[in-house]
């Protein structure tokens, strides 16, 4: 494996397809060239996982109030006597 710096560098690679291994180096020499990784989600996904944005319209703000309400009939945990739990 070797750097692809330009795109004429494209063109003198005989290479189609790579390996696991060339994934893993690019993703760890992707920071150097200052490229960030870029994950597609939902918003929904997004707010559960809980890096979402603050919400910028209706629909993104309808999202975050639900995912982020407190529920109306929370868990109960009981004791069990039997079980000594």
């Amino acid at each position: 494996m070797r750097d692809i710096k330009h795109p004429s560098d494209l063109d003198r690679s005989d290479v189609e397809s790579y390996g696991i291994e060339t994934i893993t180096t690019l993703r760890e020499s992707a920071k150097f060239y200052g490229v960030t990784p870029w994950y597609q989600t939902t918003y929904r996904t997004a707010c559960e996982e809980g890096w979402a944005p603050a919400p910028t319209n209706e629909a993104q703000r309808a999202i975050w109030e639900k995912v982020h309400a407190v529920p109306a009939k929370p868990m109960r945990i009981e004791f069990d006597p039997k079980r000594g739990r």
